[in-house]
């Protein structure tokens, strides 16, 4: 059967990556949702995808109403990610495209691609180790083209994920 985009997939396993070094204010953003790999350079022009991902990481230690998103901005073309809360420890996550690609793309259609039901504590901790390890190598000037990184630590321990040095 193939996938229509609209039918969530229930998915097991969950991985999360950021590459570094990032370069000129792109960093390839990974998540693998089951048997989906998303890979896919991401643009700092626009809109901050780490501060974004951060917000998902919060949202999961303490979903409410509504959902967060994340854009992955290529410029012209980008992806929005929604993570919207189900039942307990379940969110599914959205997975939008648009050809022509504005952040953060409220109010305008967009092409559903596919919707995946996750469990909570899987994203959460894969979210969280990439995230730190990428902060991480912030810290050790790999990743200067996306600034110091120190908006992004603080973050990340004032949720608990401090770093992993």
């Amino acid at each position: 059967m193939q996938d229509d985009g609209h039918t969530p997939r229930r998915v097991a396993s969950i991985e999360f990556s950021l590459s570094s070094p990032a370069r000129h204010g792109w960093v390839e953003f990974r998540l693998v949702l089951g048997d989906e790999v998303f890979r896919l350079p991401a643009s700092n022009v626009l809109n901050d995808p780490i501060s974004e991902l951060i917000d998902w990481v919060e949202f999961l230690l303490d979903p409410r109403s509504g959902f967060r998103r994340v854009c992955v901005w290529l410029e012209p073309e980008g992806y929005a990610f929604d993570l919207q809360p189900m039942r307990p420890s379940e969110f599914m996550v959205s997975v939008w495209w648009d050809g022509s690609f504005v952040p953060p793309m409220a109010g305008h259609r967009m092409d559903q691609r596919q919707r995946f039901l996750v469990n909570g504590d899987s994203l959460l901790r894969a979210l969280s180790s990439g995230l730190r390890e990428w902060v991480d190598d912030i810290g050790s000037g790999i990743n200067g083209d996306w600034g110091d990184g120190a908006a992004y630590q603080r973050r990340l321990e004032l949720l608990g994920f401090g770093s992993k040095r």
